[in-house]
């Protein structure tokens, strides 16, 4: 993922999620549509830390892990 594509996660998620064994950690996705293949999710995992955030790692995978949906983006019609 390139920097920019990161910057297109946080600021426009689908879905916000708090990472099941780390409270302090929330997961950022994005839906990525691939003609040829099911749709995969870019994410982005940062940290929240008691003097701000902390992004520990960007990456593309298949499936949204469990946890608390903190942000859900409202479908538009």
């Amino acid at each position: 993922m390139t920097l920019e594509d990161i910057r297109r996660v946080l600021a426009d998620p689908l879905e916000v999620r708090e990472c099941p064994r780390q409270s302090f950690v929330e997961l950022f996705y994005q839906a990525k549509a691939h003609p040829a293949r099911k749709t995969r999710f870019r994410v982005v995992v940062v940290k929240v830390l008691k003097n701000g955030l902390f992004i520990s790692t960007a990456m593309t995978t298949t499936a949204m892990k469990d946890g608390r949906t903190l942000y859900r983006k409202e479908e538009t019609v």
